[in-house]
């Protein structure tokens, strides 16, 4: 990153790069999201 707070063209690509796989859904409309239900939960201790 540069002295005044930009971030160089390099480090912006640096971090947008695709590290791990990843499941990401947008419900951008009511309608995507009245389609929803939930099905269950679990917890997930620290590991």
């Amino acid at each position: 990153m540069s002295v005044q707070g930009i971030m160089r063209r390099e480090d912006a690509l640096e971090r947008l790069r695709f590290q791990q796989i990843n499941n990401q859904f947008a419900f951008c409309t009511e309608k995507a999201i009245a389609r929803l239900r939930f099905v269950r939960s679990y917890e997930v201790e620290n590991v």
